[in-house]
């Protein structure tokens, strides 16, 4: 099988990120899998047309001058691979980020379209690092740049992503094929070697510091994003003996030195410009914690090489970062365009040596399992290959977008991340027939669904009853596994429309509840369906103990998958105190109890407002809550809200029914109110109205990393299926 890269630069004069990840990865495939091709760029007069580099055939275009050649990339890139094609009959594209040489692959796709196109997204700068070819002109961005970019992603046919906040920005870009995560790696050899103790003496003593001397260290482009200005100033917080080790180097150097100067930080800062990769290990082993206090992040595969070394790192919760630190588990987190809270986060790694150590043990395991070179290249040679083991899987559910709600949401996301995966998936909702009586509608649906799931791997219900009920009689009639994931409990949601909200979820079967006929109808209906079940999905603990008590199916087919928890999101300052509310308009969502708190917490502070939606598409939803100042949800019962997970997402307080799912994962950044006591209700409100409380309760949410991203639950309910 032959491969045709297109990369923008490479060995041995522009060594970065991508160009390592190129060549690990190619050098540990072995040719009678693959070879390659490669077209770049030749970066200046010196650099031979041709040449081997490693297992690449090395072909370069331009004439040895950068700033020109970068713009004619796309052209001369296109007619090299067209005259390559013609003698090596390609089988694979392989372009390396959405750059002007990714432009010539989407023009070669244009006329090659048999040719498989993977893109792989490496960069961490904004979009909007494009518009410096422009002068910053967002008019002209979007002529004569923005449409070859989105040119990239739309012929592309499959996608790379090293990080899950990448994966978002593909999106962003309207792609529309699959995404795999395939994550950069490091040569633990290199950087987990002992270096020698007197070699490590004379590199200190060369670089002017006592062996007494604390060592912080970046090796980082010197460039906005990575906020090295930060890592100066938080020496201010630190004693003396701190000294910092700046590798790297970039536009930024004079004023980050003018910088130093100024704070009287010049004899504690080192600037030491560009370092070889190959000496970047003995600087790492030299120093006591790795910190990179960025604003943006596609990975950082610095990251990784300082955990490999045994340094502790501290750095933001921004960007890919958050898909491999975990705060106080493989390092701390530290809060943006904050010094005072890098230079803490250095003080607590220092001083509790118990901490540090258990952050070291647990980077360097998850470093050996997730990121060597040998793992990628086979995750990357996958990413080749049309998948051997295909399934099919139905997914059935009620709602599908642009209809609001969890499941509906849910059902969409995860189709998309069955078919990153390589399946074969079908959505089946209900449509037509959703106007007919009950019990007609679902024969309807069954039919359907009966037709669909022919030959189907695995069904996945995403309720218990309105498409659990008849994907229990495919399941019956097929050889189909049957997966049923509990996002609520529709019994208990009835009985709280007919009586209204007055027992809580956490309470109601064991209240006894008298049931009319149509009642113990669904009760013994939920029953068969929990039965007939091979697998029962729940999203937290606390909803499947409740389904373990009412219905008592057999607790080793129960599966955990928790919900989704993204990456953050941009927002906006808040101009007014708005609390949020959206959702549907039934009564176990315990509006009337929320509009009576927030009234009567008006009448103490007119600052604030509440809005209501009950009816809103997504998209429209977050742009509010972008600029919303809080969210609130006093539901009665509240399983795994995906509304909270998206103020999470946007750094928004939040005020949370304490009969909720969450609670244990949400505990030290949420606002726990009763949801049947107005007064708590009226006083949480209050207390986050305040001022101080507000910035307080949004630092703690800004440090929140948790993440579980769709892709991650696509995963975990194949593997629980068996596939």
């Amino acid at each position: 099988m032959k491969t045709l890269i297109f990369s923008l630069a490479y060995y041995p004069d522009y060594v970065g990120g991508a160009e390592v990840a190129i060549k690990e990865i190619t050098d540990k495939i072995s040719e009678k899998d693959m070879s390659f091709d490669m077209i770049t760029l030749r970066l200046n007069k010196r650099q031979s047309k041709f040449e081997k580099i490693g297992n690449i055939n090395v072909y370069r275009v331009g004439f040895g001058f950068l700033t020109l050649d970068k713009f004619s990339a796309p052209i001369d890139g296109f007619f090299k691979a067209f005259r390559l094609n013609k003698e090596e009959k390609y089988d694979f594209l392989w372009a390396m980020m959405a750059n002007q040489m990714s432009v010539a692959a989407a023009l070669f796709k244009i006329f090659n379209k048999k040719i498989p196109l993977i893109l792989s997204v490496q960069e961490g700068d904004e979009e909007k690092h494009l518009k410096r070819y422009v002068g910053g002109n967002d008019f002209l961005y979007r002529i004569f740049i923005r449409p070859w970019h989105l040119m990239i992603f739309k012929l592309a046919d499959r996608a790379t992503v090293i990080s899950r906040y990448l994966e978002e920005r593909v999106l962003q870009n309207n792609f529309k094929g699959p995404i795999f995560y395939v994550p950069n790696g490091v040569d633990m050899k290199n950087f987990s070697k002992k270096e020698p103790e007197e070699k490590l003496e004379e590199l200190k003593k060369s670089l002017g510091l006592e062996k007494t001397d604390r060592i912080i260290i970046t090796t980082s482009r010197l460039v906005e994003k990575n906020r090295v200005e930060d890592i100066i100033l938080s020496l201010n917080y630190l004693s003396p003996e701190y000294k910092a080790l700046i590798l790297g180097s970039g536009h930024l150097l004079y004023k980050l030195q003018n910088l130093a100067e100024k704070e009287k930080l010049l004899d504690r800062v080192k600037f030491l410009g560009f370092i070889d990769r190959s000496e970047i290990p003995k600087y790492l082993a030299l120093s006591d914690v790795f910190v990179r206090p960025s604003l943006s992040e596609g990975m950082g595969v610095s990251f990784i090489e300082a955990m490999a070394s045994n340094l502790p790192v501290v750095a933001t919760p921004v960007g890919g970062i958050v898909d491999f630190l975990k705060d106080e588990e493989t390092g701390l987190f530290c809060e943006v365009k904050n010094p005072k809270s890098l230079a803490e986060a250095v003080k607590k790694i220092e001083k509790n040596k118990e901490l540090r150590e258990r952050i070291i043990q647990n980077a360097i395991k998850m470093t050996k399992e997730r990121f060597t070179w040998d793992f990628i290249s086979k995750e990357m040679l996958g990413s080749f290959y049309p998948f051997k083991d295909r399934k099919k899987i139905i997914i059935a559910t009620g709602v599908c977008p642009p209809k609001m709600g969890g499941p509906s949401y849910y059902a969409h996301n995860l189709s998309k991340e069955f078919r990153g995966l390589g399946q074969n998936v079908k959505i089946v909702t209900y449509g037509m027939e959703a106007r007919l009586p009950s019990g007609l509608r679902h024969l309807f649906y069954f039919l359907k669904l009966f037709l669909k799931s022919l030959g189907a791997d695995f069904i996945l219900a995403l309720d218990t009853l309105s498409v659990g009920l008849p994907s229990a009689a495919v399941r019956s009639l097929t050889r189909s596994r049957l997966l049923i994931r509990t996002g609520g409990d529709f019994l208990w949601e009835q009985y709280i429309e007919r009586i209204g909200p007055e027992i809580l979820l956490s309470r109601f079967y064991e209240s006894a509840p008298k049931f009319t006929a149509k009642e113990k109808k669904v009760f013994n209906l939920t029953k068969y369906v929990l039965k007939r079940a091979d697998i029962l999905l729940f999203s937290t603990k606390y909803q499947r103990d409740i389904f373990l008590n009412a219905y008592g199916p057999d607790i080793s087919k129960t599966r955990i998958v928790e919900n989704f928890y993204g990456p953050k999101k941009e927002a906006f300052s808040p101009r007014k105190k708005i609390f949020l509310w959206a959702g549907r308009d039934i009564r176990f969502k315990n509006s009337q109890r929320m509009k009576e708190a927030f009234a009567l917490a008006r009448e103490e502070n007119r600052n604030i407002e509440l809005e209501i939606h009950k009816d809103i598409k997504q998209e429209e939803l977050f742009k509010k809550m972008a600029r919303s100042y809080a969210v609130m949800n006093i539901s009665i019962g509240e399983i795994s809200p995906n509304f909270i997970m998206e103020a999470i997402a946007f750094n928004k307080p939040f005020i949370l029914t304490k009969e909720t799912g969450i609670y244990d994962r949400v505990r030290d950044i949420a606002i726990f109110a009763d949801p049947m006591d107005i007064k708590d209700i009226k006083e949480k409100i209050l207390f986050l109205a305040d001022d101080n409380n507000y910035e307080a309760q949004k630092k703690k949410i800004e440090r929140f990393g948790f993440r579980h991203s769709y892709g991650e639950i696509a995963e975990e309910i194949l593997k629980i299926a068996g596939c």
